[in-house]
């Protein structure tokens, strides 16, 4: 069996789609996250690296959301338990805390790359 010019064009075609396949599957470069806010008058959606307070009018109140270092948490609130605050701060996507008396929704959103961490192991 003789290998032909055109084999070889192949394998090299294959390989250098492999290659940027690889690079770009596992680069360290990391995808926009976005905190978005919802409540039943308004609506946000800031990026993650920025610092803000951002107050969201609900119907029994305001509640304060803050935005630091790379995440976002409910600092305060006008509900009785509280359960917004206590849950503490989000940083990846998907991850989300919710004020339902006062009707306040936030969530992470966006695509990250590189390091994930693991969300839960049963066994």
């Amino acid at each position: 069996m003789k290998i032909k010019i055109a084999d070889i064009a192949i394998i090299i075609i294959a390989l250098l789609v492999i290659v940027l396949t690889s690079l770009y599957a596992y680069s360290g470069i990391k995808g926009k996250l976005y905190v978005h806010i919802k409540s039943d008058s308004n609506e946000w959606l800031i990026p993650i690296t920025e610092q803000k307070t951002i107050w969201v009018k609900g119907p029994i109140g305001e509640t304060e959301v803050v935005i630091n270092s790379g995440s976002a948490r409910i600092v305060s609130s006008p509900c009785r338990e509280k359960i917004c605050i206590r849950s503490g701060s989000i940083s990846r996507p998907g991850q989300w805390v919710a004020c339902l008396p006062n009707r306040v929704f936030v969530s992470i959103e966006g695509k990250s790359s590189g390091e994930e961490s693991v969300d839960a192991v049963n066994f």
